[in-house]
């Protein structure tokens, strides 16, 4: 088996995880994956401090909601719909999505402000950073 065949039933066997429901995703010429449906990193599945291979576009949610991931590294360039990351290890906005129509994230071990996400540079629509908030 070729190395790129290896690699791509990897990806293939983590996808079995993360979607939540039974739709598409591409596997691109520069290794990113597309996808056209919701993903959910459950920690029943999925234990690592960060994800094993690049996402490109998410056609739906993004949920790492309650996962051990410590880093945003591999996490997609874009969100069509939501970004949950709540209660999370994560310590760093290094690697943000570039484009999320809403970002919830609170909770986490390093507690994010608004401006903080902005200063990133993500084209968004709605940013929720406090739990109890109405945004």
């Amino acid at each position: 088996m070729k190395l790129e065949d290896l690699r791509h039933e990897i990806i293939r066997g983590y996808m079995e995880k993360f979607r939540k429901f039974d739709t598409s995703y591409n596997i691109n010429s520069d290794g990113k994956v597309d996808v056209k449906c919701s993903i959910w990193i459950d920690v029943r599945y999925f234990t690592g401090t960060e994800l094993p291979f690049k996402f490109g576009k998410i056609e739906g949610n993004f949920d790492v909601d309650y996962t051990n991931l410590k880093t945003m590294k591999n996490f997609p360039d874009e969100i069509t719909n939501h970004f949950y990351c709540r209660s999370t290890n994560i310590t760093s906005l290094e690697h943000f999505p570039k484009k999320v129509r809403k970002i919830w994230m609170w909770n986490n071990s390093q507690k994010f402000t608004r401006s903080e996400i902005i200063e990133t540079g993500v084209e968004y629509t709605i940013i929720d950073t406090n739990k109890n908030s109405s945004n």
